[in-house]
Formats: structure tokens, C-alpha cells, sequence
């Protein structure tokens, strides 16, 4: 049986010489074997399939779930609050107030803060909080 070089390989998959030497670590290769320091792969070996692409497959597969999902009820829902559009000014003002306390509560979770809500409140209102 005729063997060929990890390096041989490569050129021959279009890989690059380390991506073989990790396919045959994985045991991808069929019939690899690894001698001291180099990899003898049999001249027969076929090029393993790359994962990456069942990945890239599955991807679209959501893709086309979220494409044929039911979004009726959020439809009635944006058109229920379009009929009371133009919203009042005080009601927009309330909105954004308490998106700002929403957003600026969660970023400073995430960060690792442990103010409660109530307290994120009272600093965005301007008071020091103790402790």
C-alpha cells in the first residue's frame, strides 16, 4: 500500500498541512497512522467531510422555521397599538423612563452590580446610594 505525507495530503485536499495533521489526530482519516513525528496516510484516503458545513445547514434550517412560524397574534397585537397611535406625550415620556430604568438595570447585572431595581431607580434620580 502506497502512504503519503500529511503535507502530501494537503495539497492534494486543498487543507492546509496542520488542518490534516488535527483530521488525523481526530481519527477522521481512514487508515492514518501516526510513525514518530509524521503521519503516513494511505494514497487511497479519502478527504473527510468538513462538520462546519452540517453546521451551516442547520442554520438555515432555523432560518426557515422562524420563516414559517405564526406571527398572527403578534400581528393583532402591533395592530391593536397602532390604533391608538399618536401616542400622548406623557405616556411616550413614561415609556422611555421606564426603558431607561429596564436598560440601565440589566447592563449593570450584566456587569455584576447587585443594585435591585428600586435602588437603580433612586441612583438614576440623582440620590447616593450608602453602602
Amino acid at each position: 500500500m502506497n502512504y503519503m505525507t500529511a503535507k502530501e495530503a494537503a495539497f492534494k485536499w486543498n487543507l492546509s498541512e496542520r488542518r490534516v495533521r488535527t483530521l488525523c489526530k481526530q481519527g477522521r482519516v481512514a487508515g492514518a497512522a501516526h510513525m514518530g513525528w509524521v503521519w503516513s496516510i494511505p494514497q487511497s484516503a479519502k478527504k473527510p467531510e468538513d462538520a462546519r458545513v452540517t453546521r451551516r445547514s442547520q442554520a438555515r434550517s432555523i432560518t426557515v422555521e422562524v420563516r414559517s412560524m405564526d406571527f398572527s397574534s403578534i400581528e393583532k397585537k402591533t395592530s391593536r397599538l397602532d390604533a391608538y397611535r399618536p401616542l400622548p406625550k406623557h405616556t411616550l415620556d413614561s415609556l422611555r423612563e421606564s426603558m431607561n430604568l429596564e436598560w440601565t438595570y440589566n447592563s449593570n447585572a450584566i456587569e455584576g452590580n447587585t443594585l435591585t431595581i428600586s435602588e437603580t431607580k433612586v441612583v438614576l434620580e440623582g440620590i447616593t446610594v450608602g453602602g
